[in-house]
C-alpha cells in the first residue's frame, strides 16, 4: 500500500545528498551516471520493452519482493538510440534519485497499476519535483558546474569583451550543455537555480568588467 504521507526534501537537503552521493565521482564530466548506479549498489539497470509506448512513462523503478533489490527499467527505445542520449541520461539520473530518497515508497508499489497509482497520489508533483532536482544535481554538481563556468567566463571575456552578456550565457549554457551532457533545457535551469546562480555572477561580472566569476 502506497503511504498516505511521502516524504519531501528542501533543496538544501538535495544538493547535500548529491555531494554525498557522488563523492570523488563529482569531478568527471560528464559523470557516469550508469556507472554509478551499478557500482554503487543501489540498483539494477535493465530495459523494459515498449514501457513509454504501453505505459507512458520513460523510466520506473521495482523492487524484487523476494530480495529487495531494485531494478532501475528504461524504455528500450530510448536505451537504444544514442539521439537520445541526454533524454536517456537524465531519465537514468531520476531514477536513482527515487531510488536515494524515496526507496519505502518504491517497496510499497507491486505492479506497473501502483505505479501509475502513485502518479495519482496527492504529494507526487513534490516527490517528483524532489527527484528531478536531485537527478540534475547528479548529472551537474554544483561544484563542478561552478568551476567550468567561471574558467569558460573568463575566456570568454578575454576574446569578446563586456558587451553582451546574454551571448555570454548562451555560449556558457550550451558549452556546459556538451560537457556534462545533458540538454541546453536542463543545463539552462540548473545555471540559474541555487547554489550556483550563475546567471546572476555574469550579469554582476559584466557589470563590474571582471574577468572572473565573484558572487552577484
Amino acid at each position: 500500500m502506497i503511504p498516505g504521507r511521502l516524504p519531501t526534501y528542501t533543496v538544501k537537503q538535495l544538493e547535500a545528498k548529491a555531494v554525498e552521493f557522488l563523492g570523488e565521482a563529482s569531478a568527471d564530466r560528464p559523470v557516469d551516471i550508469e556507472l554509478l548506479v551499478e557500482s554503487r549498489g543501489v540498483a539494477d539497470l535493465d530495459i523494459w520493452p515498449k514501457l513509454r509506448r504501453n505505459h507512458d512513462i520513460l523510466g520506473a523503478v521495482f523492487v524484487d519482493l523476494k530480495t529487495q533489490a531494485l531494478t532501475i527499467f528504461i524504455d528500450d527505445d530510448l536505451a537504444d538510440h544514442y539521439r537520445n542520449r541526454n533524454v536517456y541520461r537524465i531519465t537514468v539520473a531520476e531514477e536513482l534519485a527515487h531510488c536515494l530518497i524515496h526507496r519505502e515508497v518504491i517497496e510499497s508499489l507491486r505492479s506497473v497499476d501502483d505505479f501509475r497509482e502513485l502518479h495519482r497520489h496527492p504529494q507526487w508533483h513534490e516527490i517528483d519535483h524532489d527527484a528531478k532536482r536531485l537527478g540534475a544535481a547528479l548529472l551537474m554538481p554544483a561544484r563542478a558546474v561552478i568551476d567550468e563556468a567561471e574558467m569558460l567566463y573568463g575566456r570568454m571575456v578575454r576574446l569578446v569583451g563586456y558587451g553582451n552578456a546574454a551571448a555570454i550565457q548562451k555560449q556558457l549554457c550550451n558549452t556546459l550543455a556538451d560537457r556534462f551532457e545533458v540538454s541546453p533545457n536542463a543545463m539552462n535551469r540548473r545555471l540559474r537555480e541555487w547554489p550556483m546562480k550563475v546567471y546572476e555572477k555574469v550579469d554582476a561580472a559584466i557589470a563590474a568588467r571582471l574577468d572572473f566569476l565573484g558572487d552577484p
